[in-house]
């Protein structure tokens, strides 16, 4: 009997558990993906830069 009330207790935590993780993972992805993102559009604003200062450099 003892065993059957400690298993009932463990699987509400073991479910908790991989929620917590799923949430942790979906955060991480998000996080990741965001962050790719503003890679990218540093890099175009540094390659739009460039290009300015290409032009200023032709002007007179």
């Amino acid at each position: 009997m003892e065993n059957k009330v400690r298993s009932m207790g463990a699987r509400p935590a073991i479910r908790a558990e991989r929620s917590l993780k799923l949430r942790v993972e979906e955060t991480v992805g998000s996080i990741s993906q965001q962050l790719a993102q503003m890679v990218v559009h540093v890099q175009q604003a540094d390659e739009l830069e460039t290009r300015v200062a290409r032009v200023e450099e032709r002007l007179p």
